[in-house]
């Protein structure tokens, strides 16, 4: 505990005067066993608040809260300086007295470009000495007093944690990222960052110290359907600063609960062992598409995440002459999800020019103007017909086991592009019926 005299002087009237109190004395437990604990708020770099970066290359500055102790109080500090935490190979434990809750060690030889850190602990009545508690570093900057030009501009500003992003559906979080500038005679000291909602505005927060990051990453309610601007300018060791660069803005979207609209889905590039499916949606979604021999499907592409308007994905691992069902699914960036309709194609054929077993049209769809069709039941001769979705008929070709067909009517015209029907006849009365493409 501690004790206090309080003191007060009485006239010759006997009138008394206000009191004087000492500053107290403690009370020391011998039987003290425990350590002290250095303050909750820790070791702050500076003479302040704490500070990332100094500008000497001669001394260094620290501060830090009252430590506890309640059983014999606290009779002292000792501090050491090193260039990791803990460490103290700058300068090693010096003690300091009770009333000293800040130092500044001067006469030091300070390396540019190193971070250096105040460790403390604090020391109790009966001597025992508790856990040092260091700072979080300060870092010692270049100076040139002859550097009269600034830093160079910042290349780049983008918005989002890595690569620039456009959109966003995140209304609580904003992230964005830029290119390190360079001042090859003070250095670069700090980068200021500022927001708004128009390109160099700072409307949303002004501008505000990043220390050396090339990075925010900042928690804060934004109002969707308005597009954020990130302005960055560089500060090096003199003070000057670079023009100010700003990122291209993004877009935070309204709440969304209608998924995309998928729509153009056709098969291209198609090969005997690959292809493609492509799409559009009416607004930006992610690229996935399910393909396989039935409607069963089995196989995914590798879903690209980015969020696009105009969709693609390469369907590999394909059986040459072959049908395939495919369909397309895209996410907007609320999680809504459509999953198109089903589709289909033929690969080509392999070198051999065999189709696959059970194809009877290839190639399907067929862009070159010559699809062959096979007879069913490998009948040695036969007929085949072609037809529009509605029925009429537009073309009668017979032959012997594979027939050919240039894509034009009776009347030697070529039809247009389109789904068509056909239906082959074997001459032992076997028939198949099947769809075609023509692109």
């Amino acid at each position: 505990s501690t004790y206090y005299f309080s003191v007060k002087s009485i006239n010759g009237l006997g009138l008394a005067g206000a009191a004087t109190n000492s500053n107290g004395v403690v009370v020391v437990s011998t039987a003290d066993a425990t350590p002290p604990i250095m303050g909750p708020s820790g070791v702050r770099d500076g003479t302040g608040a704490d500070i990332n970066y100094t500008q000497t290359n001669n001394s260094l500055s620290a501060n830090w809260s009252t430590a506890t102790d309640p059983e014999s109080g606290i009779i002292g500090y000792q501090y050491a300086i090193g260039t990791l935490p803990g460490a103290s190979d700058t300068t090693g434990w010096t003690t300091l007295g009770y009333n000293y809750l800040s130092i500044t060690r001067s006469t030091l030889t300070l390396v540019t470009g190193t971070t250096y850190y105040f460790s403390v602990k604090a020391v109790n009545g009966n001597n025992i000495t508790g856990a040092a508690a260091s700072s979080d570093g300060q870092y010692v900057i270049a100076i040139d007093t002859g550097d009269i030009t600034a830093p160079s501009n910042i290349a780049v500003v983008r918005d989002g944690p890595a690569a620039d992003i456009a959109i966003t559906a995140n209304a609580s979080h904003l992230d964005a990222n830029w290119d390190a500038s360079a001042d090859a005679e003070s250095g670069i000291a700090r980068y200021w960052y500022a927001i708004g909602a128009s390109p160099l505005a700072q409307d949303i927060q002004g501008w505000s110290n990043n220390g050396q990051l090339t990075l925010i990453s900042i928690s804060m309610t934004l109002t969707r359907g308005v597009t954020y601007y990130v302005s960055v300018k560089a500060e090096n060791g003199v003070g000057m600063q670079s023009s100010t660069t700003t990122s291209s803005g993004v877009y935070v979207l309204p709440l969304d609960s209608t998924p995309p609209v998928i729509s153009g889905v056709t098969a291209q590039n198609i090969t005997a062992n690959s292809a493609a499916a492509a799409w559009t949606t009416d607004e930006s979604a992610t690229t996935l598409v399910e393909y396989g021999r039935t409607t069963g499907y089995g196989k995914l592409t590798i879903e690209d995440i980015s969020l696009t308007l105009n969709h693609s994905g390469t369907l590999a691992d394909l059986l040459p002459g072959t049908l395939y069902h495919y369909r397309a699914i895209s996410m907007d960036a609320f999680g809504n999800e459509t999953v198109s309709a089903d589709y289909t194609f033929t690969t080509l054929t392999n070198g051999s020019g065999a189709p696959g077993p059970g194809i009877h049209a290839y190639p399907n769809p067929c862009s070159t103007g010559q699809m062959k069709f096979i007879l069913p039941s490998g009948a040695a001769s036969g007929e085949i017909g072609i037809y529009t979705v509605s029925g009429r008929l537009i073309r009668r070709l017979s032959g012997f086991s594979e027939i050919s067909w240039d894509g034009t009517n009776a009347d030697g015209q070529k039809v247009g592009r389109g789904i068509y029907i056909y239906k082959l006849t074997s001459s032992s009365g076997d028939s198949v019926t099947g769809k075609i493409a023509l692109k």
